[in-house]
């Protein structure tokens, strides 16, 4: 399977990420965000592996500093705490450490299914009111989403950044310093980890 990636370590950390995010102990006041857990963890396991996929392995420390630039790039396109961003992505590491980068600034990603095509496809995007779309490189995630451009950019003015290649080299190219703490200080237990869209069956 073409992007296949396992979070080797992570499947157990994000596991118990809430349940130490949300203790009432008062060090914790204000550092409910995701992302303190996950540093913890980088500075335990630095060297170890952390993402396996078929074109690499990442250690704890490499995922780390990437989640840095992608947390400048989300910055860089106006992203602010609290928001959602709207993934329509594929499996890959670029995929999780985009997730982590939005811990990183106080938001959190709106997984939208990248088989939907249309109406459902614009009504899910419209539900997320992400003002920032990120579209898997694949051909056919990239056709579905040109079907319906001029609604998700004139209707919903939601922003689309294809993750190919080029943008994928822009985000290299940033700096991996971690933005400081008063992006996550709004975050709340209530505060979503991600946005998930479902299907109901009676």
């Amino acid at each position: 399977m073409v992007g296949h990636a396992i979070f080797d370590p992570m499947l157990f950390l994000l596991s118990r990420l809430v349940s130490n995010a949300l203790t009432n102990s008062p060090e914790r006041a204000n550092r409910l965000s995701l992302w303190y857990p996950f540093c913890r963890n980088v500075k335990r396991f630095a060297d170890d592996p952390c993402i396996w996929s078929r074109e690499s392995l990442l250690t704890w420390q490499q995922v780390h500093d990437r989640a840095g630039q992608y947390a400048q790039f989300f910055i860089s396109h106006g992203v602010k705490p609290g928001d959602l961003v709207a993934f329509y992505l594929q499996n890959s590491p670029n995929f999780l450490i985009a997730w982590l980068a939005l811990w990183c600034i106080g938001c959190a990603p709106a997984l939208i299914n990248f088989n939907l095509t249309a109406a459902s496809l614009t009504h899910c995007l419209e539900l997320s009111r992400s003002k920032l779309l990120l579209v898997d490189e694949d051909e056919k995630c990239r056709e579905r989403i040109e079907e319906s451009r001029s609604q998700i950019q004139e209707k919903l003015e939601m922003k689309i950044i294809v993750l190919d290649s080029i943008a994928k080299t822009d985000v290299r190219s940033l700096p991996s310093d971690i933005p400081d703490d008063t992006y996550r200080q709004s975050t709340k237990g209530t505060s979503p980890a991600c946005l998930i869209f479902t299907r109901y069956f009676t």
